[in-house]
């Protein structure tokens, strides 16, 4: 017997009744050629709901354009306003991963909250928002996993593209730049990425004992269904490269901060690690490295508290 997401998705009935639209054990997954609508129901993909998609690649393309023009720009000349407005925004990112964090726990949330939780969806990787399984045409936790997991690379080439288009336009960023950009998404979003690596150790236990299934999707049996043996192999990967890749690169920056500093490369190191090192007092530079550890026992919260 499993449990299903909620009541929506599998409504009364015979066994094995389930929302329109939806298929699978435990009604895990939508129809190919359908997307994840309200009440628990899915849709035919159509036209009309392409819509999402752009909004979305809109949204995305600002935000690079924001954040570069904010990389790039010269410290010593931002005024005050402007060194807040940013600040509150990392803090209101951070935020917005530990309430992901928060949602994930075996809790039924009550509204308004699970309704504010909602609204935080693309933020922490969270595709269904825009109808991506009308792109693939299939939905399924393998798709949605990689969907989460290779959001960074994405990001990354984005970013070199970016370099390269302006070496081609005559106005060049540098690398320390580039390096800096590609440093502050990584530490921005370390709560969501190590989330996304952890989804397969999330399993509770079925209700009726002796196994247990993945709590994002219940119909994936933990470690006895091929699908999940998958995604296991795929998260030993990402926590090799996402959550312990990160931490090991940035406290042995950290640890090797005086060093750098006092080897003549101190502009240089300040402008790769600005991410890293910008917020804090000189004396207090290894903050930073105590702020990731802070965030990686965030994510760690819904794997320890699961059932």
């Amino acid at each position: 017997v499993l449990r299903c997401r909620d009541t929506d998705q599998c409504p009364a009935g015979p066994l094995g009744t389930c929302a329109f639209g939806r298929t699978g054990m435990a009604c895990n997954d939508c129809m190919s050629g359908f997307y994840e609508a309200d009440s628990g129901t899915c849709q035919p993909c159509t036209g009309a709901i392409t819509w999402p998609l752009v909004v979305g690649i809109i949204v995305c393309c600002i935000l690079a354009a924001l954040l570069f023009a904010a990389i790039k720009a010269d410290i010593s000349k931002q005024s005050l306003a402007i060194f807040t407005v940013a600040a509150v925004g990392g803090q209101a990112a951070n935020a917005i991963q530990a309430l992901s964090a928060i949602q994930q726990i075996n809790v039924s949330w009550p509204y308004p909250i699970s309704s504010v939780l909602d609204v935080y969806a693309l933020i922490v990787f969270d595709y269904r928002v825009i109808h991506t399984s009308c792109i693939w045409q299939v939905d399924s936790s393998l798709a949605r996993f990689l969907e989460k997991v290779f959001t960074y690379p994405i990001a990354a080439l984005m970013i070199a593209l970016t370099v390269f288009i302006s070496r081609l336009v005559k106005r060049p960023l540098s690398l320390n730049s580039a390096l800096n950009a590609n440093g502050m998404l990584l530490f921005l979003f370390y709560i969501t990425l190590t989330l996304a690596v952890l989804l397969p150790f999330q399993c509770a236990p079925t209700p009726n004992g002796g196994r247990s299934s993945m709590l994002s999707d219940p119909g994936v049996i933990c470690f006895e269904s091929d699908e999940h043996v998958r995604l296991v192999i795929l998260s030993v990967i990402g926590i090799a490269v996402y959550p312990v890749g990160i931490a090991a690169w940035l406290v042995w920056v950290t640890l090797s901060f005086p060093n750098l500093i006092s080897s003549g490369r101190g502009i240089q190191v300040l402008q790769r690690y600005r991410f890293l090192f910008g917020r804090y007092k000189p004396e207090c530079f290894y903050f930073g490295a105590i702020t990731l550890g802070r965030n990686a026992l965030v994510a760690l919260v819904p794997v320890v508290l699961v059932t």
